[in-house]
């Protein structure tokens, strides 16, 4: 019974890691989308208010 509970948390430990990669990845994303709209923003707006 305890090493059922030992592999478990090894299993839980490296779902964890994995996800953090792919959370790591997501806010990369949306940090670059980010950056993206804001720059395409403030074009169109500077075309508008020049």
């Amino acid at each position: 019974m305890c090493i059922k509970i030992g592999c478990g948390f090894h299993h839980i430990k490296k779902m964890g890691k994995r996800f953090g990669k792919w959370r790591r990845m997501v806010r990369e994303m949306r940090a670059k989308f980010y950056i993206i709209r804001v720059c395409v923003t403030m074009l169109l707006c500077w075309d508008k208010y020049s």
